[in-house]
């Protein structure tokens, strides 16, 4: 689904059209399923929900300018007086109520002012659906890195305890070994000190779990039952074009922030066209009907009615709307270049997104096979200390340099899909499709 795709259904008012769109079916909940609770749960994009729905609102009241206005006004008064002639010897006192409806119809003919008004407000509208999708794309990105924080976590306490385990075995080694003789107390205690240190790895990791837990949580709520991830056998590719120029252009053309710099830029030159326009003519026109109800000595009621053309022409406004329109277009020269500032950035997020991606892929294949070798060497160092040309401590030494190379790899995995997603957003191009695959391949099994 593409974003303009997106845009148009969110334009029609529809949020729930992103969650059915990257609905897949899927035996446990992953990246997709997080995204679908986010939409719901996020305060941030709940704000920026409500802002969207506010920035819709200047469409109408633009139109509203150029459309009919109607008013009617009603006014009762009552009235007491009293009277005494000369030959009365009371006085006379008499009440009535005086009423007054007075009904007025304008319909603007020519105003550039209200013109330019109108396509303000149709401006600020892109503006403000533009603004909703970039939360969007940018809710993704931030759950993304929450919960590959969260995943990654999760490896280092699995591989924690692993390492405990091994260096719990390794103790073992040593202390039958000692019993042999061919081991020395320093190798027993050396092992008992780096299983210790491994216990306490595995407490902070578990902490380390909950507090990742926590932060994901804080978009999500409470995390759907069975959700996975963890990255195995990933097999990262170069990004498709594998041409940095290519993805720079992509940026500067496609990349969100400088789509609204552009709306901006917009504004700022339609706000110089309104305000120029404050020396225009203005012409309308204008029905009004008008009853009276007054009492008096030639009749009872009163009617009003007329029909005609107004017109308005400024001739002296003290200097303030060409003062105003000198304003308005300096602002405009400040949004042109805060657009070609925008673009800039834009480039900067796209080059380092795509040197990402292609560093963390160089990273995981160095790191596959630091892995596979130390994998190796833990082999050869156990089978050295038994023929006593090794010793515990290479061992040991051997064993802390393969966890700690599984945790490095596991960190370029998700540092590359996390690049992968920075790097769409960079050129406004994020699709469903792409959290799904990012989501399929962070369910495959370590």
């Amino acid at each position: 689904m593409s974003l303009l795709r997106l845009q148009r259904m969110l334009s029609r008012g529809s949020v729930a059209v992103l969650a059915l769109a990257l609905a897949v079916p899927a035996p446990a909940a992953g990246l997709v399923d997080l995204y679908r609770a986010a939409l719901d749960h996020d305060s941030s994009l709940a704000a920026a929900r409500a802002e969207r729905a506010a920035g819709l609102e200047y469409r109408d009241i633009g139109l509203a300018g150029l459309l009919p206005s109607a008013s009617v006004e009603y006014n009762n008064r009552p009235s007491h007086y009293g009277i005494q002639m000369n030959n009365a010897p009371t006085l006379q006192k008499y009440s009535y109520d005086m009423q007054t409806v007075n009904f007025q119809l304008t319909q603007p003919l020519f105003s550039l002012d209200r013109w330019d008004s109108y396509r303000e407000g149709k401006v600020r509208a892109e503006l403000a659906q533009l603004s909703y999708v970039d939360a969007l794309q940018q809710l993704g990105l931030k759950l993304a890195q929450a919960w590959f924080d969260y995943l990654y976590a999760a490896d280092s306490l699995e591989l924690s305890r692993a390492q405990q385990a091994a260096y719990a075995e390794q103790q073992r080694q040593a202390e039958h070994m000692f019993k042999g003789g061919s081991a020395t107390i320093t190798d027993v205690e050396e092992s008992r000190a780096r299983k210790k240190m491994a216990e306490s790895q595995v407490s902070a990791a578990v902490a380390a779990v909950a507090q990742k837990r926590r932060e994901l949580e804080s978009m999500t709520g409470p995390l759907p039952a069975g959700v996975e991830g963890g990255v195995g056998a990933l097999r990262p590719e170069p990004p498709s074009p594998d041409d940095i120029q290519a993805w720079l252009g992509q940026a500067r053309v496609g990349n969100l922030k400088v789509q609204a710099q552009q709306l901006n830029v917009r504004l700022a030159d339609l706000e110089t066209d309104r305000q120029r326009a404050g020396l225009m003519p203005e012409l309308s026109l204008s029905a009004v009907y008008q009853r009276n109800r007054e009492p008096n000595y030639y009749s009872g009621n009163d009617r009003t009615a007329q029909l005609g053309l107004s017109l308005s022409i400024p001739l002296y406004t003290g200097g303030r709307v060409d003062a105003q329109s000198r304003q308005a277009a300096f602002t405009a020269t400040k949004t042109r270049e805060e657009l070609e500032s925008a673009r800039r950035d834009a480039e900067v997020a796209a080059s380092e997104a795509y040197l990402g991606v292609n560093s963390a892929l160089a990273q995981s294949a160095a790191l596959e096979q630091a892995v596979a070798a130390t994998g190796i060497t833990i082999t050869g160092m156990k089978a050295g200390q038994k023929a006593g040309l090794r010793t515990n401590s290479d061992v040991l030494n051997a064993q802390q340099q393969y966890y700690g190379t599984k945790r490095d790899l596991q960190r370029a995995r998700y540092d590359y899909l996390l690049a992968r997603l920075k790097l769409k957003v960079a050129v406004g191009s994020l699709e469903a499709g792409d959290i799904e695959y990012i989501d399929h391949l962070a369910r495959a099994a370590p």
